[in-house]
């Protein structure tokens, strides 16, 4: 229930407090005097939007402040009393319940628990949307919806993991491990093996070139033309034929020479398999450095690679023998929510059959005594309110078929519909009602038949209709006057007391 409200600075008001009754109010005024800036300022107050263009001209800013009665007790609220506070700047808006700050979205949440707001646009959002769910789910049991709820959560929950690991797999994929992993194990890298070739060709050069220095060496003492140790075996083919001291030690010189080059011959012996490790070491250098340019990598960190790659192919196995496991899970899941939705179904169209009834019966009382209705049920994919769509049908006479509510249906016959709904929710409905000129459309009999209903109505509810009826205003516990003057070049709008 809404104890009152206060609006300060918005558009046309410069200072409004109204305190309501706790059954029927109305507020009255000339058109465009700013009673409708009353239902402008709550929608205001619970919008996502902070509109600034509804900041007047009194002030910088502007602020709205509900004070109310509710259990919100399932939002985490433990009090009974709230005041809700919104102050609109050109900067940054601030909501607050309780002088604690509020989120935009925790308000609109909170909104169907305080107040039911019947005007054009709800008019529009009742026969078009899923509101009209809303309401028949009042009298379904709520262990079915919450069932419904839980299955479709748990059912979704289920879908989302198997589209993230399939989307884990595609990315897996998208990276190519298989074909990476191959080209690593053709060549099949060691860790540190390029520094420890390279260190190595360089130690066979190293050789090679010792190796070549032997060669010239070989070439003087043995092997080449005029080598030493082919000349010293002719000179003593010549000294052999000379008898001299001198020549005897000479002799005995050249022959300790002679047995050390033939001691000394076999360190000159040529070894080809260092020829053959060098081409190899190309070889192979060559084949690292063409994989470390694939993947602009060193080999170490190839190999890391190496491991990761693998660590990838077998996440991926790991995660297909997941996605199976999921899908018969998710099998298992739409068996269940396809019986909580059945259920949850059987319980509208059994509940469906009882509104028709009931509201038929409150439009007979509004002069809609030819007026037929019907609930048609559409089954469609599952959704958050299950996999109902309803058709809303109406026809004012008996001669005529019934079509669809909002595209038959005049002004007044939608308003005295609704009224005619609202009545059979009783309640069900514990929230403030506002009605916007809910008497559009119609007069004599009809209004006062709506007069009567709306009386009857705020008997279990808290009733705020915006009108411009004196009949209504009659039937009202309390009526507020809204006025406007024209003041230091600004129109106000202001409460009329008395």
């Amino acid at each position: 229930m809404i104890k009152s409200i206060r609006i300060k600075n918005f558009l046309t008001i410069k200072d409004i407090e109204l305190n309501f009754d706790e059954h029927f109010n109305a507020i009255v005024g000339e058109s465009g005097s700013g009673k409708s800036l009353i239902l402008k300022a709550i929608n205001e107050i619970f919008s996502s939007k902070n509109d600034t263009e509804m900041i007047g001209n009194f002030a910088d800013s502007s602020t709205i402040s509900i004070d109310f009665e509710a259990d919100l007790s399932k939002y985490g609220f433990l009090q009974k009393v709230f005041k809700i506070e919104k102050t609109i700047k050109k900067s940054k808006s601030q909501l607050s319940l309780n002088n604690r700050t509020l989120s935009n979205k925790t308000a609109q949440t909170i909104k169907n628990e305080i107040v039911n707001i019947v005007s054009q646009d709800y008019r529009f959002e009742l026969f078009e949307k899923d509101k009209f769910l809303e309401v028949l789910d009042l009298f379904v049991d709520t262990t079915v919806i919450e069932d419904y709820k839980s299955a479709f959560e748990k059912f979704n929950e289920t879908k989302k993991a198997i589209h993230e690991l399939e989307h884990e797999i595609k990315n897996i994929e998208n990276s190519h491990p298989e074909i990476l992993l191959e080209l690593i194990e053709k060549v099949n890298p060691k860790e540190n093996e390029y520094d420890e070739l390279i260190e190595k060709r360089k130690q066979i050069k190293q050789d090679l070139a010792i190796k070549d220095f032997i060669s010239q060496l070989n070439n003087l003492l043995y092997e080449g033309q005029n080598n030493i140790f082919d000349a010293i075996v002719s000179s003593f083919k010549k000294i052999n034929a000379l008898e001299s001291k001198k020549i005897q030690s000479i002799s005995n010189a050249l022959d300790k020479i002679l047995s050390e080059l033939i001691a000394i011959k076999p360190l000159f012996e040529q070894n080809t398999d260092d020829e053959i490790s060098i081409d190899n070491i190309e070889k192979r250098l060559f084949e690292l450095e063409n994989l470390q340019r694939k993947f602009a990598k060193s080999l170490n960190e190839i190999i890391a690679e190496k491991k990761h790659l693998k660590g990838l192919i077998e996440k991926k196995d790991t995660l297909k023998e997941q996605i199976t496991k999921q899908k018969i899970e998710l099998e298992n899941l739409e068996v269940d929510l396809l019986k909580a939705a059945e259920n949850l179904s059987a319980q509208r169209k059994q509940q469906a059959q009882k509104f028709i009834l009931g509201i038929k019966k409150n439009m007979r009382d509004l002069m809609l005594e030819d007026a037929d209705f019907d609930i048609v049920f559409n089954t469609i994919d599952f959704t958050q309110n299950g996999q109902d769509k309803i058709i809303l049908l109406f026809s004012a006479n008996k001669d005529l078929p019934k079509k669809e509510l909002q595209k038959i249906a005049s002004g007044g016959e939608k308003s005295r519909f609704i009224l005619a709904l609202f009545e059979y929710i009783g309640q069900k409905n514990k929230n403030t009602l506002i009605f916007d000129e809910i008497e559009e459309g119609t007069g004599g009999k009809t209004l006062e038949a709506i007069a009567i209903k709306l009386k009857k109505l705020s008997l279990e509810n808290q009733l705020i209709c915006i009108t411009h009826s004196s009949e209504i205003q009659k039937v009202a516990d309390k009526v507020f006057t809204i006025q406007k003057s024209f003041k230091n070049s600004n129109t106000v709008s202001y409460l009329c007391q008395g």
